[in-house]
C-alpha cells in the first residue's frame, strides 16, 4: 500500500495573497479618503492664489464697487437663490428676502468703507443698535453682532467677470458669505471657492442720514 504524501501549502494560493491584497486595498482606501479631505478645505496654493487676488482687488475700481461708499444703503441679492440677504426681526441671517420689497429694512445694509475695497455692513433691521454688523468670527460662522471696528466685521470686495460681488472675510482668508438653494446661509469657512452661491447682485437703495428728527434713508 503506497504512502499518501501530504501537500505543502502553495506559496501562490489565496491565503498567502490575502494579507498583501488587503494591505493594498487599505492603502488605496487611505489615498481615496486623503483626496476627499483635500477637497474639503483650501490648500497652500489656494491661499497663495487668494493672496494675489487680494492685491488686484485692493486697487480695483468700477461703477459696481463705487456703490460701496460709506453711508450708502444697499440690497444684496444672491445669484443662486434670486433672493436678498437679510437679517430678520427674529435675529436670523438668510437669503430669503423678496428683492422687490425695496422698503423692507430687513433687506437693507449700511456700508462703511475702510478703503482698498474693504467694507463693513450694518443691518437696518434694528436701526438704533450700533452693534449689528455682519461678522465672521473664530468659529467660522456668520454672525450679526459685530461692532464694525474689528477685522471680524470687515469684508473684502471682489468683482466677478460678469459683475457680481463676493464678500470674503477680512479676518479669515477664503471664508465667504454664501447661500444654499433654500436660502439658508452656508458656514463661511466651508465656502472657499467663489461659486455662484456667494455671488451677489447689488441694488442701491439710498443714503443713510441722521436728521434732527432721527435717521432716514434718502433716495
Amino acid at each position: 500500500m503506497g504512502k499518501h504524501k501530504s501537500r505543502s501549502p502553495s506559496p501562490h494560493n489565496s491565503t498567502s495573497r490575502s494579507p498583501k491584497s488587503n494591505s493594498s486595498r487599505s492603502k488605496g482606501g487611505h489615498k481615496h479618503h486623503k483626496k476627499q479631505r483635500q477637497h474639503l478645505s483650501p490648500g497652500f496654493w489656494n491661499k497663495v492664489g487668494a493672496g494675489w487676488g487680494h492685491l488686484k482687488d485692493k486697487w480695483h475700481k468700477s461703477p459696481l464697487t463705487e456703490q460701496f461708499k460709506t453711508d450708502n444703503v444697499l440690497q444684496l441679492v444672491n445669484r443662486k437663490t434670486g433672493k436678498a440677504l437679510r437679517l430678520t426681526d427674529f435675529g436670523e441671517i438668510d437669503c430669503r428676502g423678496e428683492k422687490a420689497a425695496i422698503h423692507d429694512e430687513q433687506l437693507h445694509f449700511i456700508v462703511t468703507n475702510h478703503g482698498s475695497n474693504i467694507i463693513s455692513l450694518r443691518s437696518l433691521t434694528f436701526p438704533l443698535a450700533k452693534d449689528k454688523f455682519l461678522a465672521v468670527k473664530s468659529d467660522g460662522k456668520l454672525h450679526f453682532n459685530g461692532n464694525g471696528k474689528t477685522d471680524e466685521s470687515k469684508f473684502r470686495l471682489h468683482e466677478t467677470n460678469d459683475h457680481y460681488v463676493t464678500l470674503e472675510s477680512y479676518a479669515y482668508i477664503l471664508h465667504h458669505i454664501a447661500a444654499k438653494d433654500d436660502g439658508s446661509i452656508i458656514t463661511p469657512k466651508k465656502v472657499w471657492e467663489k461659486t455662484k452661491a456667494c455671488h451677489f447682485d447689488v441694488k442701491y437703495i439710498g443714503r443713510h442720514q441722521n436728521t434732527p428728527a432721527g435717521w432716514k434713508v434718502m433716495t
